[in-house]
């Protein structure tokens, strides 16, 4: 669990049992109905000011390492190019604005139930006697991210699948801007067996296929939580009918808990540096582009995903 993951696990926590006082009215004391909303109000809404901080931090820095750890994983004397830095800011600006519209739905959430409870003046034993069992005791109420179809998902689950799912893209981004600057113009995929190249359900397969790295950089993973990987870089590609007639150097897809193993196992050695061409620049331009549109199709797939609360 990445640190960002557990904070919002935390907060969950946390809001789950305000959510239980607010309802039930534990711990109001002498204080007026009121007064007792707006002092619960307030603690919600300082935690999810902390989880705005937190996504921050994560997003100056956690994306950038990711993004470096691909690209390492790829080539171990990579360096940061301007097109690079200008790519992980991209990608962690994304990753920030998803993790705070989420904060948003739920404090917008948080609002409207205070604001019913307080205008409703409804006693405890009619407001709890509305939820089951289950809904009370788990405290489902605000902390929670609504769907476009009704669903509601909870707040830290949401986040935990919008980390993995924006790791794994930056991941994936470093290594083929990596495998671009090598002048290498196709790589291995690795994936789940039954994941498809565009969305899971594509017939499609990705697994073992050797792809053009523009192609895997505009569809680094198909799906939220996806495990897709980048396997050995193909120096001895060059065609796309090579590329379907090619046999994996990898043939085992890896464990879904870490990177294949380090492409420096391929029997073709990346070229020199004092041997990059143009091609390699075109190359990581291309890269550059593909990524970003992946990036624009990513954040419409979350803005849909989500339906805005007020």
């Amino acid at each position: 669990m990445t640190p960002l993951a557990a904070a919002y696990l935390a907060a969950q926590d946390q809001l789950n049992a305000i959510y239980r006082d607010a309802v039930a009215g534990q711990g109001q004391g002498n204080r007026s109905r009121t007064a007792y909303l707006a002092f619960l109000l307030a603690a919600a809404l300082a935690v999810v000011d902390a989880l705005d901080a937190a996504a921050h931090d994560y997003a100056t820095q956690q994306i950038a390492e990711s993004f470096a750890a691909g690209a390492v994983h790829v080539d171990p004397e990579w360096q940061w190019s301007d097109t690079e830095v200008n790519i992980a800011h991209a990608l962690a600006a994304d990753s920030y604005a998803d993790l705070i519209a989420a904060n948003n739905d739920v404090r917008a959430a948080a609002k409207r139930l205070f604001r019913e409870l307080r205008d409703a003046n409804v006693d405890v034993e009619t407001r709890i006697g509305a939820l089951t069992a289950a809904e009370y005791a788990s405290g489902a109420g605000f902390a929670r991210v609504l769907y476009r179809n009704g669903a509601r998902f909870p707040l830290a689950a949401y986040a935990s699948m919008a980390v993995n799912t924006k790791l794994a893209v930056a991941f994936n981004a470093g290594a083929l801007n990596a495998a671009a600057g090598l002048g290498a113009a196709y790589i291995e995929v690795r994936d789940g067996p039954e994941c498809g190249w565009s969305t899971h359900r594509d017939p499609d397969k990705a697994d073992g296929t050797v792809r053009a790295i523009e192609d895997f950089a505009a569809f680094p993973i198909a799906h939220p939580n996806c495990v897709r990987t980048p396997g050995a870089v193909r120096l001895d590609v060059t065609t796309p009918q090579e590329a379907a007639d090619a046999t994996p150097f990898t043939p085992d897809a890896p464990p879904v808990d870490q990177p294949v193993p380090a492409v420096a196992a391929s029997p073709v050695r990346r070229a020199g540096r004092s041997s990059r061409t143009s091609r390699a620049g075109a190359a990581a331009a291309a890269v550059a582009g593909a990524t970003a549109m992946s990036q624009r199709r990513a954040s419409r797939q979350f803005a849909r995903l989500r339906r805005t609360q007020r």
